[in-house]
Order: C-alpha cells, then structure tokens, then sequence
C-alpha cells in the first residue's frame, strides 16, 4: 500500500508542478492554488503516515489521527467551488471525498475493535485506493489529458457545453 501511496502522491507533484501556466483567469488560478495547498497537505500526512513506527505502542492512535487529518482535507476538496473549465471534475472529487471518508471510518472500525478487524481493513484500504484513484484522474484531466484507463467513462463535450468524467466502479 505504502508504494502505491508513494506514486500516487508523485504523480499529484508532477501533474502540480506542470499544470500551471500563463494568461489563466483569476477563479481558475486560484482553484489550482487551492488544489496545489491540497496536494501538498496530503503529501504531508502521507510522510507522517510512513514515519510511523509499527512496533510502537501509539502506531494506532498515530496512524488513525493522521488518517481523520485526511479525511477532513478530501472532505473539504471535495466541496471546492470548481471553476467552470474544471465543473465535469466535480463528480470525480465527491466521490473522492466519500470514498475517503469510507476509508477512515473502516480503518477506525479495525483498528478500535477488541481483536483488529481485517475484513475492515481490507475495505478501507480499497476505499483508500478508490479516493486516491480519483485525486490521480482529477490531476490529469486537469493538464488537459484524458487518464489511460478503460475504469473510467469520459463524455466530451456536447453542444451545451457539458463534459463529464466518472470512473466505472
């Protein structure tokens, strides 16, 4: 899971990194700065997460308040004003934002129990890579790219204008 989380957050840096440019719109520029303080949260508690230790005794308290950290951060990008360039990507952050929220309630379920709770762990850890799949989908698209995946079901805009972006889970 750690190796997996450890791309997915690279390729958040890289997309980041390449996404800005020149002559852009004051709402776009400013949601991309939202998304980009973002991104660097969750690279943050990720680092927090790895370091760590298992073997100590506070590992789960560690683990699971980092983890709530995460969750309100998701929650919180879910409900970004997205501007009118990125609206189709709304559906695509909601569903982030709850399947990381999914995540961390299953996470504390198998970690709170009086025996650890595998079967929840094993949940929360494919909530976990569903959230983080949709964060990666989300950057792509944002550069302008359209994600190598048959997971997922682009529709390109019709006369009205409308675009939209959903993974076929």
């Amino acid at each position: 899971m750690n190796k997996k989380i450890l791309s997915i957050i690279s390729v958040v840096f890289i997309c980041m990194l390449m996404l800005f440019g020149c002559g852009k719109d004051s709402k776009k520029e400013a949601f991309e700065a939202d998304f980009m303080e973002f991104c660097d949260k969750v690279a943050e508690i990720d680092a927090n997460i790895k370091a760590i230790n298992p073997d100590d005794e506070n590992a789960p308290t560690e683990l699971l308040s980092s983890l709530d950290t995460l969750g309100d951060l998701f929650s919180k990008m879910s409900t970004m004003k997205f501007p009118q360039e990125y609206d189709y990507l709304v559906t695509l952050a909601e569903e982030s934002g709850q399947f990381m929220n999914l995540a961390v309630e299953n996470y504390h379920t198998a970690f709170e129990s009086e025996v650890y709770d595998e079967e929840s762990a094993n949940l929360a850890n494919e909530y976990y890579a569903r959230a983080y799949k949709r964060l990666k989908y989300m950057i792509t698209f944002m550069q302008g790219e359209i994600p190598d995946s048959d997971e997922i079901k682009y529709t390109k805009a019709d006369e009205s204008g409308t675009e939209e972006a959903t993974p076929e889970e």
